[in-house]
């Protein structure tokens, strides 16, 4: 198909293409599954056996891996932007594929070393970057409630569904043949898809974000408004939104990194910690969806610092399990935690600066969260392993948030820049 006869297919459809590139992009981002920490889970018990590693090792080399990926996020951000959505997620799902080929193959540590950046810089880094970017680039009014949507059926098919799936390949294949069936969803569906499906930007082919009419007297222009990468970096809003995100990444993280832990310091079992994750992942989905309302009606950046105190309130929660807060109830306050930072780490770069250099922008600041989610058990896991209790760390690390979420409220109304985003 040539390009004249794309830009007339994707112009005349239906309904707005934009509904297309939603579904599209939730696939991508369902997609990053082989790189997220849910399921290389699912593998670890078969990895430590068959290296015959220890959980810390394992840990060390996973964080490693994760920090050494989220260094390279910026590149792939201003690939978006140079080559478009449609190549870029096209080569991120032909490359996942490739690592999940060699990730069947290992049989040394530096093959594990390598096999575990792969995994993480296409998968949880590339894949999740482009599918959002991409919708991001076809809405703007309505992108809120869209990237809820997105939101929620992500979690409900990735989250929920992939590790099962996982777990019955593994029985039936083994990991390495469970690697291999992974690497041909990606190479065999989700790289046609992206080929024949996925599109930059609305205005490449005649049209306008959320579907609205063009105008037939205007000039016809491809441009979009917004700030480049460098005009973004030198806003204040830019390090505390980023800052933001990367603590939300680390600290959420480790609160699931050593649930177990945390739970069995209190009296409670593993499988008391295991139930919780249904409450938690029910809670988030809710949240996630009714969020993409509010980040339409309400400040994003207001709604960041929302998201920090509640934050805050689930470390101080957690400290008194069993005491003055029920399981339940923690489990209610960490979902809606996550499920409210989902939306806004989701919409808050277009909202800001605009869709001119999204990927960039995006990629630059995905690298905190990465880098974050990579930090995260470290700091728990040392106080636990000196002083016998994660109590105290929780505590200390709790006021980060509230120090944070603090200064973006003060700072709301000056923080936002021109509201490019809003022609965007």
């Amino acid at each position: 198909m040539d390009q004249s006869s794309t830009h007339r297919s994707v112009g005349t459809f239906p309904i707005f293409y934009g509904w297309v590139i939603a579904g599209v992009g939730t696939l991508g981002i369902i997609a990053s599954s082989p790189g997220q920490t849910y399921v290389i889970s699912i593998f670890l018990d078969h990895l430590l056996e068959e290296f015959h590693m220890t959980r810390t090792g394992f840990a060390t080399f996973y964080m490693v891996a994760t920090l050494a990926s989220s260094m390279v996020l910026p590149r792939v951000g201003a690939a978006v932007d140079s080559y478009g959505c449609r190549k870029a997620l096209a080569m991120a799902s032909l490359l996942l594929a490739v690592a999940l080929v060699f990730s069947s193959q290992m049989t040394s540590l530096w093959m594990l070393g390598i096999a575990l950046f792969l995994l993480r810089l296409f998968g949880q880094g590339s894949m999740t970057l482009v599918s959002t970017t991409m919708i991001n680039q076809w809405w703007r009014a309505k992108r809120g409630r869209i990237m809820g949507l997105v939101g929620l059926l992500s979690a409900v098919l990735g989250t929920g569904c992939f590790p099962p799936a996982i777990h019955f390949l593994i029985e039936r294949y083994g990991w390495r043949g469970s690697f291999l069936w992974e690497a041909a969803f990606m190479a065999f569906v989700m790289a046609p898809i992206a080929l024949l499906i996925a599109r930059h930007r609305p205005e490449d082919h005649g049209l306008l974000t959320d579907g609205e009419k063009v105008d037939v007297n205007a000039p016809k222009t491809t441009e979009v408004e917004g700030m480049t990468k460098a005009e973004a970096q030198q806003t204040l809003i830019f390090w505390i939104a980023a800052s933001g995100v990367g603590m939300q990444a680390m600290l959420i993280t480790g609160l699931h990194f050593h649930a177990v832990a945390l739970f069995a310091d209190k009296g409670l079992t593993a499988a008391t910690a295991a139930a919780t994750y249904l409450p938690i992942a029910t809670t988030a989905s809710i949240v996630t969806f009714l969020s993409g309302w509010w980040v339409e009606r309400l400040s994003v950046v207001k709604l960041l610092a929302v998201s920090l105190f509640m934050l805050a309130l689930s470390m101080f929660a957690v400290t008194k399990l069993n005491l003055l807060v029920p399981v339940l109830l923690y489990a209610v306050i960490l979902g809606a935690t996550g499920g409210l930072f989902r939306t806004v780490s989701g919409v808050i770069w277009s909202q800001l600066f605009g869709r001119k250099a999204l990927g960039a922008i995006t990629g630059a600041a995905t690298t905190f969260m990465v880098a974050g989610s990579a930090f995260g058990p470290l700091p728990l896991g040392w106080a636990r392993d000196h002083y016998g209790s994660f109590d105290e760390a929780v505590m200390i690390l709790a006021l980060l948030p509230v120090i944070l979420g603090s200064i973006t409220l003060l700072l709301s109304s000056r923080l936002e820049p021109s509201k490019t985003s809003e022609k965007a």
